[in-house]
């Protein structure tokens, strides 16, 4: 995946805790093998603590910016990493929803897995759209306008934006592919 992405910038936006840690490690380094530069964004400027299987993990992560802050023209694309805790913050949060509302009015990818695509739910953006998640998601899916699909990875280009989603973390390796490649 060497240089596939050539340097544009992928936001990951992740609330201060919860973030599901093999979620974001393997978005942020396909992208970074591909070339791109990934920024950790945040609705707070404490350092991120990941997850692991709902346990907090050792390692932080350091906000480079924060979603308020964020001029959408300056990247390329978003990635939403699951993590319960994480997706639910966020999906209260007023910046992070119109971060994401803005992606998608901008016409950018956005690439979401697992309960982070719970996220694009509250932000009200999944009308007309194909998607998988987890799968305790599913009504809510349905309910703002969006077909569930039993697979491991869905694009979906319709409305005018290329949306990816994945499944759960078991579906990582095909997410991650589908991710750059949408990336590009």
């Amino acid at each position: 995946m060497t240089n596939e992405i050539n340097g544009k910038k992928i936001v990951f936006l992740v609330a201060p805790s919860g973030v599901e840690h093999s979620e974001l490690i393997a978005t942020w380094e396909a992208v970074r093998a591909a070339g791109g530069t990934p920024e950790l964004v945040s609705t707070d400027v404490d350092p991120v603590v990941a997850v692991m299987a709902g346990v907090p993990a050792t390692e932080t992560f350091a906000v480079d910016l924060l979603a308020g802050d964020l001029v959408v023209n300056d990247y390329a694309a978003l990635v939403l990493p699951g993590g319960e805790e994480s997706a639910d913050a966020l999906r209260a949060n007023a910046e992070a929803l119109r971060l994401v509302v803005d992606f998608v009015a901008a016409g950018k990818p956005v690439a979401a897995i697992s309960h982070g695509v719970g996220i694009l739910v509250d932000a009200g953006v999944l009308a007309g759209k194909v998607v998988t998640s987890w799968p305790g998601l599913t009504q809510e899916i349905i309910d703002a306008g969006a077909r569930w699909a039993d697979q491991d990875v869905q694009f979906c280009p319709e409305q005018g934006w290329m949306l990816i989603t994945g499944k759960t973390t078991v579906d990582l390796p095909e997410f991650v592919q589908a991710m750059v490649t949408a990336f590009i």
